[in-house]
């Protein structure tokens, strides 16, 4: 029977406890579990093969061929193959626009000093895209056998984001999760964990009946596997900030994070949402959208929308979803209390214009060519999207007019009400889509009651009303299937507002919901 999720927390929780006190014991049971693992897949690979010599010799020494004999045989050959494919983990190379030493020399000067002060492998391919985002992979050349390329992939958003110290400490972060034996021993267990995913996909994508013969193993295996290998993960993205500070000091890595913090909000909230709210009235995305962020991301947010960004990070919690530990938490790690960490907005704020930045230091007139080819390759890959979402907002605009007039000559349905109230919020404004909203929670139909109370109670509770909290407890009540939404926007509004025991309940009411209707 599969973990629930209460489960599968607990046991992170726990092992996350005894790997503190026990560390290299613990390395040794995630290292033995995966060894089992393997075990195990070899072990039956081994059964079947000896399986179908048996067969064939037993065809042979009756002198005649027992078709029937063959074609077992044979299915039996084939779960080899898919078992073998399986265990030949292919990773596929990252994608980015490749750089050589001759365009960036004072990048690869940086790759190749942080990875021999980190004792980490050198960097084989380094790469921008657009992502704000900075990784490291590992691409095995020879599957099961190693022999790895690293490649390097730098988002030129976060590369503009960033001072040169700043990311600096960023990627001696992601170094730091290569270096040493650490390093060797998370790849290996992650290929582990690749393997067994796609062993599991592929069997039941060729529907072989072979698969039996795995699932109560896998059953029992998967979930202590995930929690195990879950806690080294996050161990080692503590180990990677201490790497960090060890190259960058303790408060610029700080800083780093408390900038990809607040100027991913703001990018994700501010910036973004305006570029694609153009597409309501263009049928074509236009370029630009890379170079406009240029300056956004130098000087980025007020201090004021800085405070609030951070603030809102730093209230989050470290839960069993994602590797990475909370904001709080790494910061806390790194030395810094509470005000202090509070007190980084400022300093985020502060580094606006006349500082350099990462993109400028280290690419120099490149940063140019860069931005024109991410443009275009953005426009090339977000055009089709574009135009659906142009479609849709004139036809929705079209439907708006015409409820609109409808509504001043009779009373609209109730399908035709709590349509006209959602395209009045899309398209008007949340301030006069309120009273169509209050008109619909009295409906005594739960097909618009329902989402009525949820996006009339986010309306009030982005206002900062509380009565908007009644709303979102009225939607769960007509319809469980608001429960998710209620219950991620109370918690979080709860949580803003310092209220923790109330947020906390509703967290654990969508974690028992998800588990009730996830086995479903």
């Amino acid at each position: 029977m599969a973990m629930t999720h209460e489960e599968y927390s607990e046991t992170v929780r726990r092992l996350e406890e005894y790997a503190g006190r026990e560390p290299k014991k613990y390395a040794l049971r995630v290292g033995a579990l995966a060894a089992l693992g393997y075990a195990y897949v070899l072990g039956v690979l081994a059964a079947v093969v000896a399986l179908i010599y048996l067969l064939f010799w037993l065809t042979s020494e009756g002198g005649r061929i027992n078709f029937v004999v063959v074609k077992f045989g044979w299915v039996l050959a084939m779960l080899v193959w898919v078992v073998l494919r399986a265990l030949w983990v292919k990773m596929p190379a990252p994608e980015g626009i490749r750089l050589t030493r001759g365009q960036s020399p004072r990048l690869f000067e940086l790759a190749d000093g942080l990875a021999a002060s980190l004792e980490a492998p050198r960097v084989h391919v380094l790469q921008v895209d657009g992502e704000y985002n900075a990784s490291l992979a590992q691409v095995p050349r020879l599957g099961p056998f190693g022999w790895h390329r690293n490649y390097l992939t730098l988002g030129l958003p976060l590369m503009q984001a960033l001072t040169p110290g700043q990311f600096r400490a960023v990627l001696a972060h992601e170094l730091g999760h290569l270096s040493g034996n650490h390093g060797r021993f998370g790849s290996w267990v992650y290929r582990v964990r690749q393997t067994w995913v796609q062993l599991l996909v592929r069997l039941e994508r060729e529907e072989r009946w072979g698969a039996f013969v795995f699932t109560k193993f896998v059953n029992w295996f998967a979930p202590y596997f995930n929690a195990y290998s879950f806690v080294l993960a996050r161990r080692h993205e503590y180990e990677a900030d201490k790497a960090a500070a060890q190259i960058a000091g303790a408060r610029e890595a700080a800083r780093a994070l408390a900038a990809v913090a607040v100027k991913g909000a703001y990018l994700s909230e501010k910036y973004w949402p305006e570029i694609f709210g153009r597409a309501d009235e263009q049928r074509e995305p236009t370029s630009g959208a890379f170079a406009g962020m240029w300056p956004v991301l130098r000087s980025g947010p007020a201090a004021g929308d800085a405070r609030q960004f951070l603030s809102r990070s730093l209230l989050e919690e470290t839960g069993y979803e994602d590797t990475h530990p909370a904001l709080a938490q790494r910061l806390g790690a790194l030395g810094l209390g509470p005000e202090e960490a509070e007190s980084l907005a400022e300093e985020v704020a502060a580094a606006g214009e006349g500082v350099e930045t990462a993109a400028e230091h280290y690419l120099g007139e490149l940063r140019g060519e860069l931005s024109r080819r991410l443009d275009e390759e953005w426009v090339a890959k977000t055009a089709p999207a574009w135009r659906e979402r142009h479609e849709r907002a004139t036809k929705s605009r079209r439907r708006l007019a015409e409820l609109e007039e409808k509504a001043r000559a009779q009373e609209l349905n109730d399908k035709e009400a709590w349509a006209l109230a959602e395209l009045t919020a899309e398209f008007r404004g949340t301030e006069e889509a309120v009273p169509l909203l209050r008109e619909l929670t009295g409906r005594n139909n739960k097909m618009v009651a329902a989402p009525a109370h949820s996006l009339l109670g986010q309306i009030l509770l982005a206002k900062e009303d509380e009565s908007g909290i009644e709303h979102m407890q009225r939607a769960m009540a007509a319809d469980h299937e608001y429960v998710p939404v209620a219950c991620q926007v109370l918690y979080g509004y709860l949580r803003t507002h310092g209220r923790e025991e109330e947020a906390e309940a509703y967290r654990r009411k969508l974690i028992q919901y998800m588990d009730t209707y996830s086995s479903k």
